[in-house]
């Protein structure tokens, strides 16, 4: 964040807006590598019934797990949700699975990459 900061009070802001498509890879990025968890413990026995028909017995103190990269994953919101936007030919990253559970899955190892700001 301080790196952003220092980056906008430099003068780049109108730079970084021409970055059209930065904030769209940026975010496409943090969906496709999410692996947040949300846990839960139930306060009270109920039934949890899902869309497709099917329904659970929850106890009172049972652990609940929510996994909300699945939203990213339904068809109803992403039609292409896994579509390919990489060459094959070229190795994929690998993620440090150390944080699973607790938010975005970083690289294991740095990523360079080049951009071109595009004239106005």
């Amino acid at each position: 964040m301080a790196l952003l900061r220092s980056f906008l009070w430099c003068g780049h802001l109108p730079k970084l807006l021409m970055l059209n498509a930065a904030d769209s890879i940026i975010k496409e990025a943090m969906r496709l590598s999410s692996a947040s968890m949300n846990i839960r413990v139930a306060k009270e026995d109920f039934t949890l019934h899902l869309d497709n028909n099917e329904s659970y017995t929850i106890r009172k103190d049972d652990i609940i797990a929510l996994y909300p990269q699945m939203v990213s994953l339904d068809p109803e919101a992403y039609e292409d949700r896994l579509m390919e936007l990489v060459d094959k030919n070229v190795k994929l990253l690998t993620f440090d699975q150390s944080r699973a559970g607790l938010g975005i899955l970083q690289p294991t190892h740095d990523i360079e990459f080049k951009y071109r700001l595009k004239s106005p």
